[in-house]
């Protein structure tokens, strides 16, 4: 059987060791569009080292050497090439620092049988060196044709977005060359890059990562929401609902709520959401230690 959930789930993976510096949370930052349209005030905490903060999302990257090896192990036979990641979900932990060196354990949490796709939950924690947990991110992957094996159908997908109107909406402007300059992030997955690959994939054109478009959302709430304090993020979530393509601007629609911050994402111009089911919890003014 292609999919086994048992021999997944039972399965563990070595810890993988990444180390990063400020080039590489300044690189990433970049990325996600930071220093846009104009490298001075908030935005340098952002790009410049000597007051350099970290955008929790950050972790992702070191998170995601992990996951790719837990993702096609044991229990887990499926061809990678058709595989769509459905959302990501992370808990902060501790700041993530401007240089560290870490330890990402991941494991195949769930697998879901959804009849018509499988859907396969990793998750991975980044600690540092010593020990210190930093963050815990949940990876949501797709994989088509390979439900139907009788398995756990999981949980529903989640709450709709409330009914009224938003609090607020902000417009985050993607670059024409957004997807590049992510890919120098880590993701070199052809599709996001190259055309062919993406006409494919049933594409007309190379789409933003989902996780690239799901940072540029956190850093929107994090600039307009919580005064630009990355260390009062406590959670992060969203499901990726369709796609962003460079040169697009993305419309984060925000509901202040009781239980943390919900949102949706759109593209302007554009029927249909991106981003669905978003939720940020925050903490008080301090964060994490």
């Amino acid at each position: 059987m292609p999919v086994d959930p048992e021999l997944a789930t039972a399965s563990r993976f070595a810890p993988v060791r990444v180390d990063w510096s400020p080039d590489d949370v300044i690189r990433y930052h970049l990325a996600i569009g930071a220093g846009a349209p104009r490298c001075e005030g908030p935005e340098l905490r952002y790009v410049f080292e000597d007051v350099l903060q970290v955008l929790p999302t950050f972790a992702t990257l070191p998170a995601s050497a992990a996951a790719a090896i837990a993702s096609v192990g044991p229990g887990l036979d499926y061809n990678p090439n058709v595989v769509v990641q459905g959302g990501q979900e992370m808990e902060v932990v501790a700041a993530v620092p401007a240089a560290a060196s870490s330890c990402n354990t991941a494991r195949v949490e769930a697998v879901y049988d959804k009849e018509r796709f499988a859907v396969v939950v990793v998750a991975v924690e980044t600690a540092l060196a010593g020990g210190e947990l930093l963050t815990v991110n949940r990876f949501t992957l797709l994989l088509p044709g390979e439900g139907g094996f009788g398995g756990d159908p999981g949980p529903s997908t989640g709450a709709a977005a409330p009914r009224q109107p938003p609090d607020a909406i902000y417009s985050v402007a993607t670059l024409p060359q957004q997807a590049a300059l992510y890919r120098m992030s880590g993701d070199r997955h052809h599709l996001h890059i190259d055309p062919a690959a993406a006409r494919a994939a049933g594409f007309p054109a190379p789409p933003l990562p989902g996780l690239c478009t799901w940072a540029m959302a956190a850093k929107a709430l994090v600039d307009h929401e919580l005064g630009g304090d990355v260390q009062r993020v406590a959670t992060f979530a969203a499901r990726f609902a369709g796609p962003v393509y460079p040169g697009d601007t993305v419309e984060v629609s925000v509901y202040r709520q009781a239980e943390g911050l919900r949102f949706e994402g759109s593209v302007a111009g554009r029927s249909g959401a991106v981003l669905t089911g978003g939720l940020m919890r925050t903490r008080e003014p301090g964060g994490p230690a």
